[in-house]
């Protein structure tokens, strides 16, 4: 339950800063990291490496994601974070659910603005040139394609944590 609380203080921050500049500043994110090392290896009492792989995997999977456009750097920190004060699975689990939480919310913000046929018309020429060069190039993205991202992990870990607490594993 403390590790829930603790991941409480640092993605609320996160996703309000994510909602109002779209940017989570470092020293939230390595506030994370600090209090995942503490709770996880200083109190758990040698859950090192589980702590460093949950928070590595996490970051060097998502960061293939960012050198495209997909993820903004500090949604790759904040993955990194997640993974740290939980574990590799549930980590990824958060990814997975995150995209779809991001799915969601992109829709909702297409609808709201009224842009779906712009956005997938983007799509559909991104990937096109993608095909006609052979090689992976960056997602150029504008404002109106930008979602915070810290608000959809945050979402998926409140999922997660319900999809615990009630018993299912």
């Amino acid at each position: 339950m403390i590790d829930s609380t603790l991941i409480f203080l640092v993605l609320l921050p996160a996703s309000i800063s994510d909602l109002m500049y779209y940017k989570v500043p470092n020293f939230i994110l390595l506030n994370g990291l600090v209090l995942s090392f503490l709770l996880r290896v200083i109190g758990d009492k040698g859950y090192f490496f589980s702590w460093l792989i949950g928070g590595l995997v996490p970051f060097l999977l998502c960061f293939i994601l960012y050198l495209i456009g997909v993820f903004g750097a500090s949604d790759v920190k904040l993955f990194s974070v997640v993974g740290s004060f939980y574990s590799l699975k549930t980590g990824m689990m958060v990814i997975v659910v995150s995209l779809f939480v991001g799915a969601a919310f992109s829709a909702v913000k297409m609808f709201q603005m009224k842009n779906a046929r712009q956005r997938f018309i983007y799509l559909y020429n991104y990937l096109i040139r993608l095909a006609a060069e052979k090689k992976i190039i960056a997602y150029e993205k504008d404002e109106s394609g930008m979602i915070p991202f810290a608000v959809c992990i945050f979402a998926a870990v409140l999922l997660m944590i319900i999809y615990k607490e009630t018993g299912r594993r």
